[in-house]
């Protein structure tokens, strides 16, 4: 492990950002609250996955609390390693933290306690091999498994935070070595979405009263690589594509959810400008979205409309070589912040009342490239 002793707080010292100018700085939005929260990474480590908790202040800053072993092993690796988004995932009342273990094909939850402080509470078969993804909806979790064929598996999750597998719940992805990347429920909780960046399909699943997954429902992504997904508010769903515009950069892609839960197309891969972008997320509202660009150490930032019609207005740079993996807003919608892996770092950002985002310091985390996969916020 890290020595932990060479952390040090999350200045808020502004550093340089070039923005177009309906992205400059504005002032915070007024009614937004700047509750204190925590931020956790996971360092998926081969022999022992564990979890980095740490103090949000309601002013941004970050400090370390400590680090929690999940009882499961991670896969190990370099840089994003699980190729997947939300391996890391908080309930909606922030009271459980659930976490995968993709090398022992697992999930562990784990209570969060005082100032962001956690201990494991239960552990549960994920249904499948090398779960990569999760995904919540009141008391509804889904794991998303990559290895073998790829599936998605259901749990009803009991008061006390612990996991009940649901009886008919796993539901095989398209084909063999689908490559399933991200999953995501709609805002009703009628369909679970899943990402397959190696078929270039996104998979649909109409869910039952039950709890449990109907049949696969297969549609064609607009653009190449789809690899993480999101539900708006609203109900539109926004994908982000490794390499969806016609020069094999990335793109952006949204989608209407029918009534029989096939895709129908609203904007189709609208190029980022920037290379391998992999992980998206929508703002609590629905009006903005962050996608990060991986391979150019460019988070993008886009407009959505109520239709979930997409509009690129910029981006800010995360460092060169940095590269940005998973990507959360906190609770409040106040703060943006980006695990980069290339330099083994935590990146925050402010969110202005315009989408736009202002670059704080960042701060270390675990050494450059050493396999950490996971970042949950609130």
């Amino acid at each position: 492990m890290t020595n932990h002793a060479k952390f040090l707080p999350f200045a808020l010292t502004v550093a340089a950002v070039i923005l177009p100018a309906a992205l400059q700085a504005q002032p915070a939005q007024s009614h937004i609250a700047s509750a204190a929260g925590a931020v956790y990474i996971a360092t998926n480590g081969v022999n022992q996955n564990q979890l980095i908790a740490y103090h949000r202040a309601a002013d941004g800053t970050l400090n370390y609390i400590g680090s929690y072993p999940t009882g499961g092993r991670g896969s190990g690796g370099t840089i994003d390693p699980l190729q997947s988004q939300h391996s890391l995932l908080l309930s909606e009342d922030h009271r459980f933290l659930y976490a995968v273990n993709s090398g022992s094909g697992d999930v562990s939850v784990l209570s969060v306690g005082s100032e962001g402080r956690l201990s494991v509470i239960d552990r549960a078969p994920s249904g499948g091999g090398f779960p990569v993804s999760l995904a919540i909806n009141g008391d509804l979790l889904y794991v998303l498994n990559s290895g073998g064929a790829g599936s998605v598996s259901g749990f009803h999750v009991l008061s006390n935070g612990h996991l009940q597998p649901i009886p008919g719940s796993t539901q095989l992805l398209s084909g063999a070595s689908a490559g399933g990347a991200s999953i995501d429920f709609s805002p009703d909780g009628k369909v679970l979405a899943a990402a397959e960046r190696l078929t270039n399909r996104i998979d649909t699943f109409p869910i039952g009263s039950n709890g449990a997954a109907g049949t696969l429902v297969a549609n064609a992504s607009s653009g190449k690589t789809p690899f993480s997904l999101t539900f708006t508010p609203q109900g539109a769903l926004l994908v982000s594509e490794a390499a969806g515009n016609p020069n094999g950069g990335s793109a952006l892609s949204s989608y209407a959810v029918q009534p029989n839960t096939t895709l129908s197309s609203v904007t189709s891969s609208v190029p980022t400008g920037f290379a391998a972008a992999c992980w998206i997320v929508a703002s609590s509202d629905g009006h903005y979205a962050y996608a990060a660009n991986a391979g150019s150490s460019q988070i993008s930032i886009a407009s959505v409309g109520d239709t979930g019609v997409l509009t690129i207005l910029g981006s800010v740079g995360t460092g060169t070589g940095s590269a940005p993996l998973d990507i959360e807003l906190s609770s409040n919608n106040r703060y943006l912040y980006a695990l980069t892996a290339g330099t083994g770092r935590i990146n925050g950002f402010r969110v202005e009342a315009n989408g736009g985002l202002t670059a704080l310091s960042s701060l270390p985390s675990l050494p450059a490239g050493s396999g950490q996969n996971g970042l949950a916020v609130y």
